[in-house]
């Protein structure tokens, strides 16, 4: 974060922006981003609290029954969800229903969350404006 800011920063002054425009830049960039970032805190918040109390066991073990030892299975799934989750087409939509959502399936089957984040994204790859 701080390389951006300071990066940005000196771009800005050296492309000739005074400091009121710069600070008028900050105060727009605040201002797009704020009610984002309180979705982000609430949201992490909220599903850490349900994980920590154990609200998703019985749906994950229910999910472990279901699909065993098919990995694959849990991959498709993962993708469904991140694709139907995506076509309102804001990344923070999908992130927020499939991330949490799967990811204590993923621990409780021992699966890798870095394969949960990389079918998320291939999920956001779809664009259904893309078909016209």
């Amino acid at each position: 974060m701080v390389v951006f800011i300071v990066v940005l920063t000196i771009a800005a002054f050296l492309s000739g922006f005074s400091i009121k425009e710069v600070v008028a830049f900050v105060e727009s960039g605040i201002s797009t981003v704020s009610e984002m970032a309180v979705l982000f805190i609430f949201s992490v918040t909220f599903f850490g609290v349900l994980s920590d109390t154990g609200m998703f066991d019985a749906i994950v073990d229910k999910l472990v029954k279901r699909t065993g030892n098919h990995l694959i299975l849990v991959a498709i799934v993962t993708a469904v969800i991140a694709i139907f989750s995506h076509l309102d087409g804001a990344t923070v939509t999908t992130v927020l229903v499939t991330i949490p959502t799967l990811l204590p399936l993923y621990r409780k089957l021992g699966i890798r969350p870095h394969l949960l984040v990389l079918i998320t994204a291939c999920g956001m790859g779809y664009e259904p404006s893309a078909l016209g």
